[in-house]
């Protein structure tokens, strides 16, 4: 989501996913990972730490791609 991203910051290519991307604030260039997989990522850590439900998981995925722009 270019409106997002942070001034000055460099392209970067995300380490899981292949995107070219740039720091959005999330501190996930941190990582070398776009902010939509670093969201997913700790997405996926709450649900297999047993933090949320696979209801909320599947809810809170649909909205990542969607706001993200992903299949």
């Amino acid at each position: 989501m270019s409106s997002k991203f942070q001034r000055g910051s460099g392209v970067y290519t995300c380490q899981s996913c292949g995107k070219k991307t740039r720091e959005t604030g999330l501190f996930e260039s941190d990582y070398g990972i776009c902010a939509y997989c670093y969201e997913v990522g700790g997405l996926e850590n709450a649900y297999a730490d047993g933090h949320i439900t696979k209801e909320e998981y599947e809810r809170d995925l649909a909205e990542y791609k969607k706001r993200y722009k992903r299949d």
